[in-house]
């Protein structure tokens, strides 16, 4: 993910667990809701007890307050509802939430302008005027020009590779890679990696073969469907967004320039194609058979009842 930032800009970053905003197999909306109003509040808090190396960082993020609440999980809570991630339901779905979050957002730094006032910059008539305040909706516009915002942006869809990973969570926008795969560490070895959310279906189905075919990872969508929920979060997200398009090893030149045509056409920000074995070595790999003979291979799993990772090398 790229940032785009003015010189010397900061840019505060979050994520909300959307793993956890279900409730009876239904979005918590009143919990989403309490989260993102918490996290707006947190975020902006941070810009004022951070110690800042350089001097003109802080200024700059004083003067902007640019915070960049973002998500994880997203991929956990489709499949919680049953939803195939890149069907057309979940990608409505996905807009329909990302417009929630955006909207209880922007309200709330609002709330904190009432409180604390706006961000140093803040022009109401440049401000409404550009194209994503067009689309804001009309009760969130009118208390801007009566109030203005405390902060210049407030979401950013970041990785969030290693807080997700840490804990046993899909990344970001990401569908799961895989729900058993083989990651590579940093000493050189190969850990197999069995998803905590594949290994709870299992235990509670014992009978079970296989996984449902909602549980659907990156390289069972095609590059299309990866683009397409890009495309549908980004409608509410007001700064940057990142999303990996999973390609098979038998995409060819032709087939990624159409590729990125419909990444224009549905106006993407920027888009990241990935091919799989693309590269001699790469961080993730769904085959074991892939690997080279020298690496070593460790396996983690979940404990039960502590839900700490155990290594096994």
């Amino acid at each position: 993910m790229e940032q785009g930032l003015p010189k010397y800009g900061v840019c505060n970053l979050g994520a909300i667990n959307l793993a956890l905003m279900s409730k009876d197999k239904e979005i918590d909306y009143e919990l989403l809701e309490k989260v993102t109003r918490i996290s707006q509040r947190f975020s902006d808090n941070i810009i004022d007890t951070s110690f800042y190396f350089i001097d003109e960082n802080e200024e700059m993020s004083k003067r902007e307050r640019r915070v960049g609440k973002g998500v994880m999980g997203l991929a956990d809570l489709m499949i919680d509802l049953k939803l195939k991630y890149g069907s057309p339901e979940m990608i409505k779905l996905t807009e329909e939430l990302f417009k929630f979050i955006a909207t209880i957002s922007y309200d709330e730094s609002v709330n904190l302008a009432i409180e604390k006032g706006s961000f140093y910059y803040f022009d109401s008539d440049k401000f409404l005027d550009s194209d994503y305040m067009r689309r804001m909706p009309e009760n969130i516009r009118e208390k801007i020009r009566k109030y203005g915002i405390r902060n210049v942006t407030s979401l950013t869809v970041a990785p969030t590779g290693s807080i997700g990973s840490m804990i046993g969570v899909s990344n970001g926008l990401e569908p799961y890679f895989a729900f058993k795969f083989y990651r590579s560490g940093r000493m050189g070895e190969f850990i197999e990696i069995n998803t905590p959310i594949a290994q709870k279906y299992f235990e509670e189905n014992p009978d079970a073969e296989e996984l449902p075919d909602y549980y659907v990872s990156a390289m069972e969508l095609t590059p299309e469907e990866h683009v397409l929920v890009q495309a549908a979060a980004q409608k509410w997200v007001d700064s940057s967004i990142s999303k990996t398009v999973n390609a098979p090893s038998t995409f060819t030149v032709e087939d990624n320039k159409k590729l990125y045509e419909l990444a224009y056409e549905k106006g993407l920000k920027g888009i990241t194609v990935y091919v799989d074995g693309s590269r001699d070595n790469q961080v993730l790999n769904i085959r074991k058979d892939k690997l080279t003979s020298s690496t070593k291979l460790c396996k983690v799993e979940v404990e039960k009842t502590t839900g700490n990772l155990i290594t096994e090398c």
